[in-house]
């Protein structure tokens, strides 16, 4: 299960996020590495304080959450009755501490410890225990619903919070003190996050970016039970492979859809991007104007370079027009939607779903039609088959994930006028076609 619970697409923010995906596994790379040497002989061999000092400096520069090593390793040292080498450690990280809260500015969208500790009381613990349960987090963009699987993360996270209770009143940290005090570090992040981030909702504590936490915290627990249980039986040794089964087809292999958008969001916005068109990059929208100036610098300093709209004609081709004349032999019904038709540089981009009823888009065919006031019939063009992970859940259906579509038209090849647009799906050996309410306008 820990190769499972690790290369995660649950994780897909830390994929797709430069900044959380340099910060959020380091720190915790560093951290581990850091309690590994405190929780190791550290009277007879000052070489482990000072590496576990080095990776607690290491931790704090990667992420701020790294102080929170402070107080585990003081406590580290204060349990193996190590007082002396505590003020040492104390004094090592002291200058460190003071350095990096040295004129301190609090995030101005954070809300003031105290007043989220007033407002936000019952909030934090719920925070606190759909944190910790975070590696459970099943919550997809379509298919289902944000408050239930917050609700029942939180309760995975309060059974895990009573098992590290148990965990604590057995003494476990007497057997294994490095896993327990990671443990410990999970469960202290958790408060903290709460504390300062409870303000933006609920739903942050079930965050992609944070679930790397929570992932850590259920791999320890999965190693206190190796400890506490000396030989596995055929029956637990089935129970835990159908869990990881289960886990792996129900909450990792699921998270395909968000990579999936994110790649075609990213994408989308570099190619309105090079169009002059910067609100489509993806990100916070309020600040797409930091986004474009630091694109642009980068640029002219050779630092990166956006892919050029010839690096994006693979994932936007063109399209061509179909010569032979597509004939209607289905009495089916047909559902589709234009949902956008925008202008970029020489060509226009419609983009949309189309399907008949009751036939798997799988192997569909989608072609776009363009009738002018002076002709008769439209001319069709070829479209890019996509995926729509929200067609299934919306229609209720299980084979519509293929239905969406996006067709890119050069503008030099169209004559001035009002063009309509038409859909045309072949499927199942079934063709038909549908007049839309949607327009074009050459100018």
């Amino acid at each position: 299960p820990i190769s499972v619970l690790l290369f995660n697409l649950a994780n897909w923010e830390n994929m797709t996020f430069a900044m959380a995906g340099m910060s959020n596994f380091t720190v915790l790379f560093f951290v581990i590495l850091s309690l590994n040497f405190i929780a190791k002989d550290t009277l007879n061999s000052k070489k482990n304080i000072f590496i576990s000092f080095l990776f607690f400096y290491m931790a704090l520069l990667t992420q701020g959450g790294g102080i929170f090593l402070l107080p585990i390793c003081i406590l580290v040292l204060w349990y193996k009755k190590e007082y002396k080498n505590s003020l040492f450690f104390f004094l090592l990280i002291l200058p460190i501490v003071v350095a990096y809260f040295y004129n301190f500015q609090k995030p101005p969208q954070n809300a003031d410890l105290i007043t989220s500790i007033v407002d936000y009381n019952i909030e934090i613990v719920f925070f606190v225990f759909a944190f910790l349960g975070n590696a459970f987090n099943y919550f997809l963009i379509y298919t289902n619903v944000i408050n239930q699987s917050i609700i029942v993360t939180a309760v995975i996270g309060f059974l895990f919070f009573i098992l590290f209770l148990y965990i604590t009143k057995t003494k476990y940290y007497q057997k294994n003190i490095f896993n327990y005090s990671l443990m410990l570090f999970v469960v202290f992040s958790a408060i903290i996050t709460a504390v300062s981030r409870v303000s933006f909702g609920l739903e942050t504590a079930g965050a992609s970016r944070y679930r790397i936490n929570g992932i850590i915290f259920c791999i320890s627990l999965y190693y206190w039970f190796i400890e506490s249980n000396s030989k596995f039986n055929k029956k637990q040794n089935l129970a835990l492979g159908l869990l990881t089964i289960v886990y792996f087809f129900g909450v990792n292999l699921n998270h395909y859809e968000y990579l999936n958008f994110r790649k075609n969001q990213t994408l989308s916005g570099i190619l309105y991007f090079n169009s002059e068109d910067k609100s489509r990059l993806n990100g916070e929208k309020s600040m797409v104007d930091l986004y474009s100036s630091i694109i642009i610098a980068s640029s002219s300093l050779d630092t990166y370079h956006f892919p050029t709209d010839q690096d994006l004609e693979i994932f936007f081709p063109y399209s061509r027009v179909i010569e032979n004349k597509i004939i209607e032999n289905s009495s089916n019904n047909i559902s589709s939607s234009i949902d956008g038709v925008n202008k970029i540089k020489d060509s226009y981009l419609i983009d949309g779903w189309a399907f008949l009823d009751n036939i798997s888009t799988s192997d569909q065919e989608v072609y776009i039609g363009l009738k002018g006031n002076a002709q008769n019939e439209p001319k069709f063009y070829s479209t890019k088959q996509t995926e729509r992970f929200d067609l299934n859940p919306y229609f209720k259906k299980w084979n519509l994930k293929n239905g969406g579509f996006f067709c890119r038209i050069n503008a030099d090849k169209l004559e001035k006028g009002e063009y309509t647009i038409f859909v045309l799906v072949k499927a199942d050996g079934e063709t038909k076609q549908i007049e839309t309410d949607k327009k074009i306008n050459i100018l």
